[in-house]
C-alpha cells in the first residue's frame, strides 16, 4: 500500500513539474506563441500603453510603471503555463500510473 501511495506521489509530482519547465523553454514558447497569437498580442500591446501613461503630462509614477509592467510579465508566463499544460493533457504526454491490484 505504501509503495502504491508513492508510486502515485511521484506521478503526480511529474505533472507538476512538466509543464512549468516546458514553458520556459524557447522553442516551446515560439510553437505556443505561433498557435496561440492573440492573447499574447494583447498583452504585448499592453507596455506600450504604459510607456504612453508615464510619459504623458500627469503621468504614473516610475513605481507603478514597474508594477504594472511586472504584472504583465506575470500574466504572461501563466498564459504560456496555461497553454502548455492544456498541450500536456491533450496529448496525453502525461499520465498518471495507478497502482497495480495486489492480493
Amino acid at each position: 500500500m505504501i509503495e502504491d501511495a508513492f508510486i502515485r506521489v511521484k506521478s503526480l509530482e511529474g505533472a507538476e513539474l512538466l509543464a512549468p519547465q516546458l514553458a520556459t523553454q524557447p522553442l516551446w514558447r515560439d510553437f505556443v506563441y505561433q498557435s496561440e497569437p492573440q492573447p499574447f498580442n494583447a498583452l504585448r500591446a499592453r507596455p506600450e500603453a504604459l510607456l504612453d501613461a508615464l510619459e504623458a503630462p500627469q503621468p504614473i509614477s516610475q513605481a507603478q510603471y514597474d508594477a504594472d509592467l511586472a504584472l504583465i510579465v506575470a500574466e504572461e508566463k501563466a498564459l504560456f503555463l496555461t497553454f502548455t499544460q492544456q498541450a500536456i493533457v491533450r496529448t496525453g504526454l502525461l499520465r498518471i500510473k495507478e497502482p497495480q491490484n495486489r492480493k
